[in-house]
């Protein structure tokens, strides 16, 4: 039972491990400095739920007996990590990925590395194994010439208890969501009831290790190789803004001249924009430049390229042409109509529309710069003056309560601005990507389902506003290959 909070900030249960805000507080940053993990306070009673049910000690504990227990052991710290982090995975998650894994990316890493026969591999973040063992059964089964070469697939994990998992290589049906028997049939055999031993050749291809991401930004000697292929998906969601694009640097400083990087459909920060983001088969992934590539266009990454796929334009066209091209169709726009919600139109904005653009441009930098409060105090200002009615302030504002951590402020902002502008097809897909990110997955598909229908309703060279450059047909693929994953996951969790 979740308990609930009394009017002295307490809170009240019948069981589990009640904190107070101020206890809840103190464990945040404790986790924060030891682990890195970010705890959001608006899940404070999902994690008193979590750790009802995971965590060794709960029933003798109370908030402030936890607090010091952490404080005092190594080992209890490890126990709670492994309690708050989620080990979502199943073989082949994100289709899209192994596409491109098998079709463009380990075909050209065989071509550049053909002289010294290397390819090393790196799943940061690998949960219980099943995606380390699906690069090494997409190996086994497509690129044999490889077992002739010096290969290397290294999976960590923060959770000692996932990577135990992993090593006993041992599933049940949670784990093949979507894939087919033939696959069950060529690398697991049956033991007991709905249980799968994986075959012991791709056991032995991965190696496990225990690893904190967060220790990566303040130079720690654990891995100090470089890599061909780094996937790092879904994790980066567990730190805050600003460190998880710390990471990011991290991650792709090793990554080898010409090797790849993967991240998670909800992890994009501006870090990533000394890759090259490359889009392909309805999703996109990351190319580290090699010396004889083109140059790059003098194009300083921004903080506000958070949201999955904007930014990504492999034309070679420069986003500031594309940026103006879908500024100059948004203008040419009539105000979006909202009889649903009982008003003819939505009203202009006032006669100090040039003050509310340069109040948003001063605020975007502010963003950029990483001065989040300035940008704060212009968006409110801007909310409750001339720009109160104005779409493309509360996107703004859902940005910059996101990369401060606030996600019932990111939603309640992203609601304003779809209010404001029912066809603001980015915001809807904005908001599917924080209802996944979030674990509301029945949400997430209602949202991007949205984006699905204000797509087809505006067939051609739509210009959608706040895109960056991000095609309505790319971004339909995108939303369509979110759907399939999370319709399968529904499907297993309605069983």
């Amino acid at each position: 039972m979740v308990g609930r909070e009394s009017n002295n900030g307490q809170t009240e249960g019948t069981n589990g491990i009640n904190f107070s805000a101020v206890e809840f507080e103190e464990l945040a940053a404790i986790v924060a400095e030891r682990a890195g993990v970010f705890l959001s306070a608006h899940k404070q009673r999902e994690i008193e739920s979590r750790l009802y049910c995971r965590f060794p000690y709960i029933e003798s504990l109370d908030g402030r007996a936890l607090i010091q227990m952490v404080k005092k052991s190594d080992s209890a710290l490890q126990n709670l990590i492994n309690s708050l982090t989620i080990g979502e995975s199943y073989f082949f998650r994100n289709r899209p990925h192994f596409a491109v894994l098998k079709e463009h990316i380990l075909p050209d890493l065989i071509r550049e590395n053909q002289r010294h026969r290397t390819l090393r591999i790196w799943c940061a973040g690998c949960a219980t194994g099943e995606e380390p063992y699906s690069i090494a059964m997409l190996i086994e089964e497509h690129f044999s010439e490889l077992h002739s070469w010096d290969l290397s697939i290294i999976a960590t994990d923060v959770n000692t208890s996932f990577l135990e998992h992993a090593k006993r290589a041992l599933y049940g049906p949670w784990s093949f969501r979507g894939v087919g028997q033939a696959v069950l049939d060529e690398y697991f055999t049956a033991k007991g009831e709905k249980q799968y031993q994986l075959r012991d050749d791709i056991v032995e291809a991965v190696e496990f290790r225990p690893y904190n991401l967060a220790d990566m930004p303040y130079g720690d000697e654990f891995l100090q190789a470089r890599f061909d292929i780094l996937l790092c998906r879904n994790v980066l969601i567990y730190f805050s803004f600003d460190l998880a694009n710390e990471i990011s640097a991290a991650l792709a400083d090793r990554v080898n001249p010409g090797g790849y990087m993967l991240v998670g459909h909800a992890d994009s920060f501006p870090a990533l924009g000394q890759l090259q983001a490359i889009y392909q088969g309805g999703t996109y992934y990351f190319r580290k430049p090699v010396r004889s590539d083109p140059a790059p266009r003098n194009r300083r990454p921004s903080r506000l390229e958070i949201i999955p796929g904007i930014g990504v334009d492999p034309t070679g066209r420069h986003l500031a042409e594309l940026a103006d091209h879908a500024l100059a169709g948004a203008k040419k726009r009539m105000p979006s109509r909202l009889p649903r919600f009982g008003f003819d139109e939505i009203p202009p904005v006032d006669s100090g529309g040039d003050r509310v653009s340069e109040l948003l441009d001063q605020a975007r930098d502010s963003a950029d710069q990483g001065d989040l409060e300035t940008a704060t105090e212009l968006l409110e200002e801007l909310a409750q003056g001339g720009g109160r009615v104005d779409h493309r302030v509360y996107f703004l504002k859902a940005i910059v309560a996101e990369q401060r951590g606030q996600i019932p402020s990111t939603v309640a902002s992203l609601k304003q601005a779809i209010f404001l502008k029912r066809d603001f097809v980015i915001a809807h897909y904005y908001m599917g990507v924080i209802c996944e990110r979030e674990g509301h997955k029945k949400d997430a598909m209602r949202y991007f389902r949205n984006t699905n229908r204000l797509l087809r309703e505006h067939q051609g060279d739509w210009a959608m506003d706040e895109a960056e450059g991000l095609s309505a047909e790319k971004l339909a693929e995108i939303v369509e290959n979110r759907l399939k994953e999370l319709q399968l996951d529904l499907e297993v969790e309605q069983r």
